[in-house]
């Protein structure tokens, strides 16, 4: 358990533009892509998250505390700072010992009255790869329970965040970016285009998905307060599963 909570105590006390620029750099294609570059589109990634949550909260008439004004934007606004708190509450902590925190709403109704379906059960996992949620298309969201085994050992070290009952809320939100993405259209189209090669007068270009997988990463965390960048629960669970089974 303890790189577990040193990954937790390093979760909170990251910037998630940072975390979020990070992924960005990780990825295959957006590696290829200047720093500078980077940066920006980073940035507008994570704008479309949050301005779609903070949409999703003013329509379903939930009091909250943004950093931000709620009023109707134009195409006029200024962009967000690099620093832009995206979803911390302010009762988290670097401890990890956050045990006040709950959702800014039931995403799970949310989803359900948007259209979605919401299917929760266990499925496999491999030691190099694990699936917390994902998303199916026309309308389906599923959510891994098999991580909920481990309730009782997070509750014990003092570390309820990673108990099922609180992050399950996050992936449903990501998970339902992606449906109103892909099957509501809710979301603007991507008009970024990495140029790959060319041959001749042809020059092959591709998107780039994973700024989708920003968005919604700021969607969820805009949505339901999540203190920390949600692109880092899948490598903390998956911490979880390598513990001992003695100790599981």
């Amino acid at each position: 358990m303890i790189n577990v909570k040193a990954a937790l105590h390093e979760a909170l006390a990251a910037d998630p533009y940072q975390d979020a620029l990070a992924q960005l750099a990780g990825d295959r294609f957006g590696k290829k892509i200047a720093a500078a570059e980077r940066a920006e589109l980073t940035t507008a990634a994570l704008k479309i998250g949050v301005k779609l949550a903070e949409k999703l909260l003013r329509d379903h008439s939930l009091e909250i505390e943004t950093t931000q004004d709620l009023a109707p934007q134009t195409d006029t606004e200024e962009p967000f700072a690099a620093d832009l708190e995206i979803g911390r509450e302010p009762q988290a902590s670097a401890s990890g010992n956050n045990q006040k925190w709950q959702p800014l709403l039931d995403t799970a109704d949310l989803a359900i009255r948007l259209g979605a379906l919401v299917t929760e059960a266990e499925y496999p996992i491999a030691p190099e790869f694990t699936t917390i949620g994902y998303f199916e298309t026309p309308n389906e969201i599923f959510i891994n329970r098999y991580f909920a085994r481990y309730d009782a050992q997070l509750a014990a070290a003092k570390m309820p965040l990673l108990r099922y009952d609180s992050w399950r809320s996050v992936v449903i939100a990501h998970e339902l970016f992606h449906y109103l993405d892909e099957t509501q259209k809710a979301v603007p189209l991507q008009e970024y285009r990495l140029k790959l090669w060319k041959l001749g007068p042809y020059t092959h270009q591709t998107e780039l998905p994973i700024l989708r997988e920003i968005s919604a990463m700021a969607f969820a965390q805009r949505l339901t307060g999540w203190p920390f960048y949600p692109g880092r629960l899948s490598e903390m669970l998956l911490k979880l599963t390598q513990l001992k089974e003695s100790s599981a």
